[in-house]
């Protein structure tokens, strides 16, 4: 765990590094950076089927970046990278990144999985928490940073670990 609790710093300190228009550029590459890390910090009750899937929704750039990322391992299975078409394909989803476009969409998908326990990360520009979105990531200070909506983890059966929690700016 301790070397964990590192490598998300050191992707903290990097960040800091990077000028407004670098951050743009790789926005997408972060984002899908961020959301693999971010499972790794999150705790679920438990996970069926031989693949750990990290799926994203209306997020094509996040999409492209994620499938950029070399084969890795999460919660002991290999990790696969899906771009759902549809609301259906969610439900083989234990980590699912919804694209800032697609905000309205989060009540639909929370209604069609139900109580399945699923880590949905999405973007913010404005201060308006989006539903059923556990973590939030958001530009502050030409960085990327991230907010927790811990009620909504605590609703789709996740725990979020405490490493994680005190990196998050602000937690609801």
């Amino acid at each position: 765990m301790p070397f964990k609790k590192l490598s998300l710093a050191a992707l903290m300190l990097l960040l800091q590094d990077h000028s407004h228009a670098e951050l743009l550029a790789n926005k997408s590459a972060l984002q899908a950076a961020f959301t693999y890390n971010f499972a790794s910090y999150t705790e679920w009750p438990s996970i069926t089927g031989n693949r750990f899937n990290v799926c994203t929704w209306n997020a094509p750039l996040v999409a492209a970046a994620l499938q950029e990322l070399p084969p890795r391992r999460l919660k002991n299975l290999p990790v696969q990278y899906l771009a759902a078409q549809k609301i259906a394909e969610l439900k083989s989803c234990q980590v699912v990144y919804v694209g800032e476009d697609a905000h309205g969409d989060l009540p639909a998908i929370h209604n069609a999985l139900g109580e399945q326990a699923m880590l949905i990360v999405t973007d913010e520009e404005s201060d308006e928490l989006p539903p059923h979105a556990s973590i939030i990531l958001h530009e502050q200070n030409h960085r990327l940073a991230f907010s927790i909506n811990r009620s909504a983890a605590q609703a789709a059966h996740l725990k979020i670990s405490a490493e994680l929690l005190s990196l998050a700016k602000k937690i609801y």
